[in-house]
């Protein structure tokens, strides 16, 4: 396999192989193939690039805290039993397996406390299928800085383009889009950071559409945080069988029985590309505050608003109304839940532990929290209705009734973060990421893996971040 960048691709200077608009009337595996030549790292602006960072510091920290996760220790006590040439190595432990099988655990912990980046775009968390497959890659062929980056832009950009390329109905017929997407991008990004041809990359989607899976219906379960990683060692392995000659239906996304026909895809074509042409789906990401499904955050910030503003204790309240998107009953909606990672996926669970002021970070879910019996009772407090009118997505309407018979109300839009700039997101995630490796390898591993990271576009390779990320095993 080629250890070249896209860079030195021979159709990389070709101005017409970069152009979204160019022959539009070719399959869209075609399309999409040719499109990633579109990211070059020299042309890419500075905020996305401050944004790709902050995707790979948010990566990185809750990949160190979910190296601890009882989900990334089955994983990676599987692994050892499998044994391997070791390549890469696994983030929070430093042990070292194969690339494929680092892409699988990573992947795994990045996704294990369900605090990891989300997309509207993609209806799923891009960077946990990214990154893993992307590092592992860096540590065996090696990449410098700005491949890396330059391959993360386009995996996560072409992440995108499938995902509104597939629409809303992929997402409800019950697909888990962070692995059934996600390995599309992870095999998209490896293909790029390892220059491979356009026939190449197609017969890489080709390979990462057929090992598509991921079932919403195992939320809640530690089958969600496998998706991820299966995600990104599937994606690492399709760009790796494509770079030796592996053949696939080149044209997997546009034939009858294909990816897009199979699972649910009824996005439009033109549109999809039309959004990738005019700006960075980059520039929508947002990064988590708890540490549950990203559709409880709108229902939980609410609830804490409203607490706070009205300086309410669990006993002043009467009785909590969520009105939510229907898509919201399709992934968090565990009206019951008996473990930790089911009460990530429940709306009243979450707004229980909201309105008690309880911690929702990736401490924040136990057994004991999970049983306690003042949470259990403000959780039956809690009536969750599904509203078709509601448009945006990730916005909840809270309704608080206390003891006394008033009624306050809360309206959030978790979306609004995306509008706060680089800058802000940046600073956010730092802090989130300070606390979090902190917690498992200490404030000095903690400042390390943010040095590093801010040092990524000049590093040689991702030595000092996998370095600072993992302690001896």
């Amino acid at each position: 396999m080629s250890s070249r960048g896209i860079a030195d691709h021979p159709d990389a200077r070709d101005p017409a192989a970069r152009d979204l608009d160019a022959n539009e009337t070719d399959d869209v595996t075609g399309r999409l193939a040719r499109s990633s030549h579109r990211y070059r790292y020299a042309d890419l602006p500075d905020d996305v690039l401050l944004l790709a960072r902050a995707c790979l510091l948010d990566w990185t920290a809750v990949s160190v805290a979910g190296s601890a996760e009882e989900a990334t220790q089955i994983v990676r006590t599987e692994v050892r039993a499998e044994g391997a040439t070791p390549r890469a190595t696994l983030i929070g432990t430093g042990e070292r397996v194969s690339a494929v099988q680092a892409a699988l655990v990573n992947g795994t912990a990045a996704h294990a406390l369900d605090f990891d980046d989300v997309s509207q775009a993609m209806d799923g968390h891009p960077s946990a299928a990214l990154w893993p497959a992307l590092v592992a890659l860096a540590e065996e062929v090696p990449l410098d800085g700005r491949v890396l980056l330059e391959a993360f832009v386009v995996g996560f950009e072409l992440e995108c383009v499938v995902g509104r390329l597939m629409g809303p109905d992929h997402y409800a017929a019950g697909w888990h889009a962070t692995e059934t997407i996600g390995v599309i991008g992870a095999a998209l990004a490896c293909a790029h950071a390892l220059g491979l041809s356009d026939e190449q990359r197609q017969i890489a989607i080709g390979l990462a559409a057929t090992q598509a899976a991921g079932m919403k219906v195992n939320f809640g379960t530690m089958a969600k945080p496998l998706h991820a990683g299966l995600a990104a060692a599937n994606g690492l392995r399709a760009a790796r069988l494509a770079a030796r000659g592996f053949t696939a239906n080149p044209a997997i996304l546009d034939v009858a029985r294909g990816f897009v026909s199979l699972y649910a895809g009824s996005g439009d074509e033109t549109e999809a590309f039309r959004l990738a042409r005019t700006d960075f789906h980059l520039r929508d990401v947002m990064f988590k505050v708890h540490a549950a499904c990203f559709f409880t955050h709108s229902s939980i910030d609410g609830v804490s608003e409203l607490v706070a503003a009205h300086d309410l204790t669990p006993g002043d309240i009467r009785s909590i109304e969520l009105r939510v998107p229907p898509q919201h009953l399709t992934a968090c909606n565990i009206s019951d839940p008996s473990t930790p990672l089911e009460a990530k996926f429940s709306l009243r669970f979450t707004a229980g532990m909201a309105a008690a002021r309880r911690d929702l970070g990736s401490e924040g879910f136990s057994p004991e929290v999970v049983a306690d019996p003042a949470l259990r009772a403000l959780h039956d407090k809690v009536v969750v209705v599904a509203d078709p009118a509601q448009r945006r997505v990730y916005e909840s309407l809270v309704s608080l009734t206390t003891t006394d018979g008033i009624t306050v109300r809360a309206s959030v839009d978790m979306a609004q973060s995306r509008r706060e700039g680089a800058e802000v997101q940046w600073t956010r995630v730092e802090g989130k990421a300070r606390q979090l490796v902190a917690g498992v390898l200490g404030s000095g591993a903690a400042s390390a893996v943010v040095d590093a990271v801010s040092a990524i576009d000049d590093a040689p390779s991702v030595e000092a971040l996998v370095a600072a990320a993992t302690r001896p095993s």
